[in-house]
């Protein structure tokens, strides 16, 4: 039987898209774990998923977890189900990757 060998990758960066918080954390795990080509694809979905949840977490801050629609019912944020997406899909990927890592939360700004 042959041994898996250990691939290097021609992306010495993380993607260009992420926030600078995700290309640190997509660095740091690249460097930390040896991962296959494909794994960084995935390392860079969870990172995309972690930023689309800290977006969404801005937007629950800035207008609070419940709205009015239309008819001036409240119903809960729609960015609410995009962060609780985002975030259990990162987690299920991360599983599914084997990395038992605690991923960056955004920092918190001090109450003013």
């Amino acid at each position: 039987m042959t041994k898996p060998v250990l691939l290097k990758s021609k992306a010495a960066e993380a993607p260009k898209h992420l926030s600078r918080e995700m290309k640190a954390f997509y660095l740091e795990t690249k460097r930390t774990y040896h991962l296959f080509d494909h794994h960084l694809e995935m390392l860079s979905a969870v990172c995309t998923l972690l930023d689309r949840a800290n977006q969404a977490r801005t937007e629950i801050k800035k207008d609070g977890a419940f709205i009015l629609d239309r008819y001036a019912k409240t119903k809960s944020h729609p960015a609410l189900a995009v962060e609780r997406d985002s975030l259990l899909t990162a987690s299920r990927i991360l599983t599914q990757m084997g990395l038992d890592i605690e991923p960056p939360t955004a920092p918190e700004k001090p109450h003013e």
